[in-house]
């Protein structure tokens, strides 16, 4: 590895040996101070030229600017209470609380309305399998079905399921 740095650090050295990549023209760095100090010269003077501001702000505005922002909100207030003694008035409060009334009822009624009680129907393995929307449903509702099973671990049911099915231990301890 050592090898190969060293070869290409050669191989480097002998394309940088005569060529150098990077060419400064002639007499650069004697005529850079000349060349900065022009330009330096003609940049305008900031201190000659007057400050002209294009902004204003009228006589007596920051002054007179608490008085004009408690008058604003006086003035919505008073129209807050006005709309408040219109609504308190009975021929605009009645017409209100029905339409109000009438809403609720109409919620209270939809919400009744969309609760059905249909009777729940058993299901056998046979109608499930006669049935042609076995094929839509998605395996992953029958593995949440199981899962919210709750199963029974006794020795007795464990026993009685041999028992059941022709199993002997033998039978389990080959498949173990």
């Amino acid at each position: 590895m050592k090898k190969d740095i060293n070869k290409e650090e050669e191989k480097l050295r002998n394309i940088l040996k005569g060529n150098n990549p990077f060419n400064v023209p002639p007499a650069y760095f004697e005529d850079l101070p000349g060349k900065m100090m022009e330009q330096i010269n003609t940049l305008p003077d900031f201190n000659k030229h007057s400050i002209i501001n294009p902004f204003n702000v009228p006589d007596g505005y920051f002054e007179n600017l608490p008085s004009i922002v408690s008058e604003n909100i006086l003035i919505r207030k008073s129209k807050l209470e006005l709309w408040l003694s219109s609504i308190q008035r009975p021929r605009i409060a009645i017409p209100i609380a029905f339409a109000t009334i009438i809403i609720l009822a109409g919620l209270f009624y939809y919400k009744q309305s969309s609760v059905s009680n249909l009777p729940v129907q058993e299901l056998t393995a046979e109608d499930l399998s006669n049935s042609s929307y076995i094929q839509s449903i998605d395996e992953d509702f029958f593995v949440d079905v199981l899962a919210g099973q709750t199963i029974d671990n006794s020795n007795e049911s464990i026993e009685q399921y041999l028992i059941d099915n022709n199993i002997e231990i033998n039978q389990i301890e080959n498949k173990l």
